[in-house]
């Protein structure tokens, strides 16, 4: 079986994440979402399980790469299979922790779907089967930080709370769509839907940086135009989207000087939504210990007028 070809972030193969870095239960905590009907970022796939232990009512993830879906579906399927201990052993704290014991994983794959078993199967036989070695290798992006997944994650923080999401997921049907932001809400999956929240995670942090980096003019009017206002058109009655801000004690850092715009011009975020019909607020929490570039204390939440 050919080696699966590896290319740059952000595209349909980009590297996987074992977990988020972002506090996700606390946000979600926060938000009310039981019962709700969530389009999130997939991601890691906890922004996801998340939303489930919290008791909504669909959850739709969406990523412009395709193995956010694999590792999202390889966690669902672990959930259901494997004791709280075993979890823990199997996906670990990070890179380095993770076992990806072949052992597990041959308890679950007959469970996974052909292309999902068939891209797992591929990357142990890369690996030899060394499970350590593959959670190393270019497949997943490699932390340089340590984030204990039980203190962003509900459903890992206790042995009560995965046996919790494990019956939850029961009665749940885990949908994905493979789709860039920009073109999401003309998707077969999306167009008939209304959404009560809409999570985009680190998006317009990273999606308005680009447009800087490209020299657009006015880059946080643009997303407005071209993301906001499509995805308002999907959210119900007071519907929101919210995403995270980074943590202005986070920079500089070696990897940026400065706030992403997005983060930091709140006053003209806040001025930009308005105008287009959002009340605009903040949510606190706790954010990360340490000083990791992903490190937040709140998110920004546009609620529909």
């Amino acid at each position: 079986m050919p080696k699966i070809r590896i290319e740059k972030p952000m595209s349909r193969t980009s590297p996987m994440y074992l977990y988020a870095t972002e506090m996700v239960s606390s946000y979600y905590s926060k938000l009310k979402i039981k019962d709700k009907k969530i389009l999130t970022i997939c991601g890691s796939g906890d922004q996801v399980l998340n939303a489930y232990f919290f008791n909504a009512k669909k959850v739709i993830g969406f990523d412009i790469n395709e193995r956010s879906e694999f590792i999202t579906i390889l966690k669902i399927t672990a959930i259901k299979k494997f004791s709280y201990r075993e979890y823990l052993d199997f996906f670990g704290i990070n890179n380095k922790t993770a076992s990806f014991d072949y052992i597990l994983y041959k308890r679950i794959r007959e469970n996974l779907n052909k292309k999902i078993r068939e891209f797992f199967d591929n990357l142990y036989e890369i690996y030899n089967f060394n499970g350590k070695k593959l959670t190393r290798s270019d497949y997943f992006h490699q932390r340089g930080f340590i984030v204990d997944p039980k203190l962003i994650n509900s459903y890992l923080k206790n042995e009560r709370n995965y046996l919790k999401l494990r019956e939850m997921l029961k009665f749940r049907k885990f949908e994905f769509v493979r789709s860039d932001v920009k073109i999401i809400f003309s998707n077969k999956k999306i167009v008939k839907e209304k959404f009560d929240i809409i999570n985009l995670s680190n998006l317009p942090n990273y999606f308005v940086g680009k447009l800087v980096r490209g020299n657009v003019k006015d880059p946080i009017g643009y997303f407005f135009n071209k993301i906001i206002m499509e995805l308002k058109k999907k959210l119900s009655k007071k519907g929101k989207i919210f995403y995270y801000s980074y943590s202005p004690k986070s920079y500089p850092n070696k990897i940026a000087k400065a706030m992403p715009l997005f983060s930091k011009e709140y006053i003209k975020v806040k001025k930009v939504s308005s105008d287009n019909g959002f009340k605009i607020y903040t949510k606190q929490f706790k954010g990360l210990s340490g000083y990791g570039v992903d490190r937040i204390d709140k998110i920004t939440v546009l609620e529909k007028n």
